[in-house]
Parts: C-alpha cells; sequence; structure tokens
C-alpha cells in the first residue's frame, strides 16, 4: 500500500516540475531598454546617427507610459546599437517598435543597407512600418510634439494603419521593402513623413510617396498624386475627390472601385489598357446646385471622369520621366504575354517609358436623389 502511495507522489511532483518551468529566453524588463521607434540619419563623425524612443512604464493599477528620445553614432547600425547599450548600460529590446524612418540622405544611397539590420535580427517583427521623413531629419519625426498620445512612434503606427481613410500614402513594412527591392520588375514605394506646423507646436504628418529606383530613393509625388497611383494600382478602398462645377466644389466620397488592366503586344509595341469604374456619393452639398436634375449629375459625373483621366496621365507622364513603373505595368506585361516580353526584353527594349497607356474612366454618383432631399 505504502509502495503506491509513493508512486503516486513521486508522479505528482514530477507533473509539478512541468508546470514550475519559466521562458528560456526571459529576461526582466527593468534590465532592457525597449525600444518603438527608431530614425536613421547621417552621422556628423560616424557613418549612421541612431535615433530611439524608448517606452518607461511606471506603477501598478494606475499605469503611467512615458518615452524617452536618445541619439548615438556608429559606423554601423549594429555598432550604434552596440554602443548604446554600452552607455545606458542595458540591452536594446526590439520585438516591440512599431516604425522605422530613415531620412532622404541615407535613401537617396542604398536603402537596402539599413534594412538589413531590421530584417535579419531575430528580434524585429516582420511588419515593422517603414517611412522617409521628408525636408527634416528623421530624429525629428522621433522629437515632434505630443497630442494625444504619449509615445510619437505609437502615433505614427496608429496613422500609418489608418492609410486607407484619404488614400494619399500607402504603408509598407521593413520585409515587404526589403523583398521588392530585390526585384527589378516594379519600382518601390514608401509613404513619406514630415512636421507640420500646429500653432506653437509641430506635429508628424504622413502624405506622399517617396519612389525608389535601383535601391536609391528617385523621386517624391504628393498625396494627390499618390491617390492617383493607388486608382492605378486598383488599391484604392476610400478618400475623396473634389470637383469643379461652376466654379464650386463638389466632394464626392469614393464608396468602391474597381480598376482593371489590360495589355497587349502588337509587332513589339507594349500597350496598357487601365479600366476605373468608380462608385462615388456626393458628401458635401452647395444648396443652390439642384441635384434632383439628372442632367446636372451626369455633368459632374463627366467633369470627374476628365479630372481623373488628367490626373492619371500626369502620374504616369511623371513616372516615366524618372524610370520607375510603380504601378507594375511592366510586371503585368511579363505575366501576360512571357514570350513575346522576353523578346523585346532580348533586344533591350523593355522600358517603362515605352509602353503606351490608354486610360478609361467611368464615375457613378449614387446617391443624387437622397441629396436633393437636403
Amino acid at each position: 500500500m505504502m509502495t503506491i502511495k509513493k508512486s503516486i507522489t513521486v508522479l505528482l511532483l514530477i507533473s509539478m516540475i512541468f508546470t514550475l518551468t519559466s521562458c528560456w529566453n526571459y529576461k526582466e524588463v527593468n534590465q532592457l531598454n525597449i525600444v518603438v521607434g527608431a530614425a536613421i540619419d547621417k552621422g556628423e563623425s560616424n557613418n549612421y546617427m541612431l535615433t530611439v524612443e524608448l517606452i518607461h512604464v511606471k506603477g501598478n493599477a494606475d499605469v503611467n507610459v512615458s518615452s524617452e528620445v536618445m541619439s548615438i553614432e556608429g559606423d554601423t547600425l549594429l555598432d550604434a546599437v552596440r554602443r548604446f547599450n554600452s552607455i545606458t548600460g542595458k540591452r536594446a529590446y526590439w520585438a516591440h517598435i512599431r516604425v522605422v524612418i530613415v531620412c532622404e540622405d541615407i535613401a537617396s544611397e542604398d536603402l537596402s543597407r539599413v534594412l538589413g539590420f531590421f530584417v535579419e535580427d531575430a528580434e524585429t517583427r516582420s511588419d515593422v512600418f517603414i517611412v522617409i521623413s521628408r525636408e527634416c531629419k528623421a530624429k525629428d519625426i522621433l522629437n515632434a510634439d505630443l497630442f494625444m498620445e504619449n509615445v510619437v512612434a505609437e502615433t505614427i503606427n496608429r496613422s500609418l494603419k489608418n492609410s486607407k481613410v484619404l488614400s494619399e500614402f500607402q504603408q509598407a513594412s521593413t520585409f515587404s521593402v526589403s523583398k521588392e527591392l530585390k526585384t527589378n520588375k516594379k519600382s518601390v514605394t514608401i509613404p513619406t513623413i514630415s512636421l507640420l506646423p500646429m500653432d506653437d507646436k509641430k506635429a508628424t504628418f504622413i502624405n506622399g510617396t517617396a519612389i525608389f529606383k535601383d535601391n536609391k530613393l528617385t523621386a517624391f509625388i504628393d498625396g494627390s498624386e499618390t491617390k492617383t497611383m493607388l486608382f492605378l494600382k486598383n488599391d484604392i478602398e476610400s478618400g475623396v475627390i473634389v470637383t469643379k462645377y461652376n466654379d464650386r466644389n463638389i466632394t464626392l466620397e469614393i464608396l468602391d472601385n474597381t480598376t482593371r488592366i489590360k495589355t497587349r503586344i502588337d509587332n513589339d509595341v507594349m500597350t496598357v489598357n487601365v479600366l476605373v469604374d468608380t462608385q462615388a456619393a456626393i458628401n458635401e452639398v452647395e444648396r443652390d446646385i439642384d441635384f434632383s436634375d439628372i442632367d446636372i449629375i451626369k455633368d459632374i459625373e463627366k467633369l470627374s471622369e476628365i479630372q481623373l483621366v488628367e490626373s492619371m496621365e500626369g502620374v504616369i507622364d511623371k513616372a516615366k520621366h524618372y524610370g520607375t513603373d510603380i504601378f507594375g505595368f511592366t510586371q503585368k506585361l511579363y505575366e501576360n504575354h512571357p514570350k513575346k516580353f522576353r523578346q523585346i526584353e532580348n533586344l533591350g527594349e523593355v522600358e517603362f517609358r515605352n509602353i503606351n497607356v490608354d486610360i478609361s474612366v467611368k464615375v457613378r454618383i449614387l446617391n443624387s436623389g437622397e441629396v436633393s432631399k437636403l
């Protein structure tokens, strides 16, 4: 009987051992510097200046979160990180980083050099957002004034997640950008961030796009041009179209959009047909316009179509000027006509500038009856 009791006791003790185990890589929070944002600029005495935003959590029942910004230089990013660890006496912990900000100067040289650290580091997540600072240093962004959040990186993170509200920038991650930079079929785009004066403060402002070719920053397009780019890529889900009608601004809210791309290659001539179908609703109403008049609605639809075609032709011409296919037209031609595409490619004549683009836009206003009752 005692033998059975002893056996049961031993089994219970063994089972308790498994419940008392801990994580092999567990680290005390107070032994770490938790990084939530990183900014990369050119250093004054070294190759790089790395600026990080750290968060500090205090309290028990009432948790208080604050942030601190620190900068340090290094010959490489890893060198800067090691120097940072040595000065603070704590190891930088990257698992909670929200955003990486790269200045124009670094982006103009070779973006892939700085991406390697964030993509290859075991702690860093693959969905970390990346932005390019414009008209200011990257570290200035992390030192921006705070409004509704206690952490600048968290403010930027939330703004990027809401990119589809205005469709004037498109989010990008360090992992996706690193992957795209390794191919030559499509130019890479990354949202731009700057400082916006507000009274006596400066707020972060994400608007527009940085365009990369051969790993280097090549050009910028503004928020309006970015929205047009998203139309051409069939990536637009919401936003507004402001159309002039008899010197009055009519604001159309985009309800739905479908952009279809058709391609053909005839006698080594490459052509892309862009077919855009947009459904919209009248959002802001000028009361002296009779929206019950179907002819007026048709005029507004026509004016919106002309405006969209002109804006699309403009952003395509700008992209052709820099030789940057930010729309993926070249890749689409290759996918649809691989044999003919390779023949032209062998002749050395595959250039985005040589692709003919025909655009057709249809805008349909769906709520004119409701507006006329206001």
